[in-house]
């Protein structure tokens, strides 16, 4: 099975049209594609509400979708790097957009876990978003969520810093998302008044529930 081919269906799926959200009461989304030199990618969707921006970026487990498998060719690789590079550009067009709309904070959804540390082979592949997503952080100032899944544990911490000074970040807060084998939910209520503004009550479906 070609991933590039289930890509693509995903994206006919899910994304068809660009730039409006599924549910019962779509939203109108801004979305990368409406770039010609980044068409592709009508995953990178953006939105605002309550002074919060929320971006979404694609950013996949396994190496970002670098790990070796059977019939994997060059194109894939170059799929990597392509979409490597639309994430970071899209991080930073995010963070451009929430500073002049003063925004007072920045919510970022992605898959994968960008934390695997220098031992790990597969760190290398999330450093550009890594890098990209701190900096913008710190000189935003503000609050800044990041939530993701990729290894199924619940945890909220702030785990990031400055890749050359090894200072915290402070206002970037992470938020894992259960995952298998335990089946769950994290309602975030968020609070533009405060100084932390997001909340965070996890909910886990007890295993009687499951069948």
């Amino acid at each position: 099975m070609d991933p590039l081919e289930r890509l693509a269906s995903l994206r006919s799926v899910f994304y068809s049209p660009a730039g409006r959200s599924l549910g019962t009461r779509p939203i109108p989304l801004e979305s990368q594609s409406v770039d010609l030199q980044r068409a592709e990618f009508v995953e990178h969707a953006r939105w605002a509400h309550g002074g919060v921006l929320f971006a979404t970026v694609h950013v996949v487990g396994s190496a970002n979708g670098g790990r070796p498998f059977r019939g994997r060719e060059p194109r894939h690789d170059e799929e990597v790097a392509r979409r490597t590079q639309a994430a970071v550009d899209w991080l930073h067009d995010s963070f451009r957009a929430a500073t002049a709309a003063d925004a007072a904070a920045v919510v970022v959804a992605l898959h994968a876990s960008l934390l695997h540390g220098p031992n790990d082979p597969q760190d290398a592949a999330y450093a550009p978003v890594r890098a990209a997503l701190v900096s913008l952080a710190k000189e935003f100032g503000k609050p800044v969520l990041l939530v993701h899944g990729d290894e199924h544990q619940y945890i909220v911490d702030r785990p990031f810093s400055d890749p050359v000074t090894g200072v915290p970040v402070p206002n970037l807060q992470r938020l894992e998302t259960f995952g298998s084998p335990n089946i769950g939910w994290v309602d975030v209520v968020v609070d533009t008044t405060l100084a932390e503004p997001f909340r965070f009550e996890p909910n886990v479906t007890p295993r009687w529930m499951w069948w």
